[in-house]
């Protein structure tokens, strides 16, 4: 079924920038996970026709998502913020796409990816001296509703100052993630087209490296002996790569046959049950740690 979609999307312009638009459309109405499917098709035409096209379907999107927050009735400011995180995925995954297309390397790929989230986070704190109160009228009233409704125990200045000091780092690892959700899943539809096969290898051979793992191995350490904003924003775009480092590990561990396919379908439920999710989130952390700094076989390819 995929791969019959990847060629349709490809044999015409016309129909990966109408179904790009849609998704974005639809991710601008609240249904954000979307965007990671709007952003993996103009991932797939870059691969197939290049930059010229695959921009025009981007921007399609984008001026999509645009129209769907100015006819809103109330354009609201968390509508605004889900708009720009919309089309940083959507240009994001694209120019990953250009610099896959150049270097056949998704590793390299990866790693600027994290490096950029990780710059965007620092220029964030250097430009605003306190980045908590940029997002304080935007989670007041949600922090209000989730205290009235007791699904928070502790009290609501609490809860907001909490969510106020996290929230950059929070939407930079969600940014972090539909980025790369976009460019794995454009990457596997041209897979499917070109190379059955080619994206497994890819993302089993993913490793952060010894620069980039070392700088969150020092960001995490500084995160229990500090209280600066600035490590706890870093902590959370860290946490996101050791997790995806987890994943390829899983994935090469189940293709060399140590782990069974169960297990591996059972990480995945776990990831998105509440509660359970964050018990997994940190067990594929550390094993993305771990996993990063020993040396790969050749079997694990």
């Amino acid at each position: 079924m995929h791969r019959a979609l990847a060629a349709w999307l490809i044999a015409r312009p016309s129909r990966a920038a109408f179904a790009c638009a849609l998704c974005s459309a639809l991710a601008a109405l609240l249904a954000l996970p979307l965007v990671v499917a709007a952003s993996a098709i103009p991932v797939l035409v870059l691969l197939h026709h290049g930059l010229g096209p695959a921009f025009g379907i981007a921007l399609a999107g984008a001026v999509a998502a645009t129209l769907v927050w100015l006819s809103s009735a109330l354009p609201s400011m968390w509508m605004a913020v889900l708009l720009l995180l919309s089309c940083c995925v959507l240009f994001g995954s694209l120019a990953l796409a250009a610099v896959l297309r150049r270097t056949g390397s998704m590793n390299f790929c990866v790693q600027l990816a994290v490096l950029a989230a990780c710059g965007i986070v620092m220029l964030t704190h250097a430009a605003v001296s306190d980045p908590a109160a940029l997002w304080r009228s935007l989670v007041q009233p949600i922090v209000a509703s989730m205290v009235q409704l007791g699904l928070y125990p502790q009290n609501e200045a609490q809860l907001l100052l909490q969510l106020t000091q996290a929230m950059t780092g929070m939407l930079a690892a969600m940014a972090l993630v539909f980025v790369l959700g976009g460019l794995f899943l454009g990457r596997w539809w041209d897979s499917l087209l070109c190379a059955p096969g080619r994206f497994g290898r890819e993302y089993r051979g993913l490793r952060l490296g010894v620069v980039l793992g070392t700088a969150l191995a020092i960001v995490f350490v500084l995160l229990f002996l500090t209280e600066s904003l600035l490590i706890d924003s870093l902590a959370w775009v860290g946490l996101v790569a050791l997790v995806l480092q987890g994943l390829a590990a899983a994935h090469r561990s189940k293709a060399n046959g140590s782990l069974n396919k169960r297990w591996l379908v059972a990480i995945y439920v776990a990831l998105i049950v509440p509660l359970w999710h964050w018990i997994m989130i940190g067990v594929l952390a550390v094993w993305g740690f771990i996993d990063n700094w020993r040396r790969p076989k050749a079997q694990d390819a």
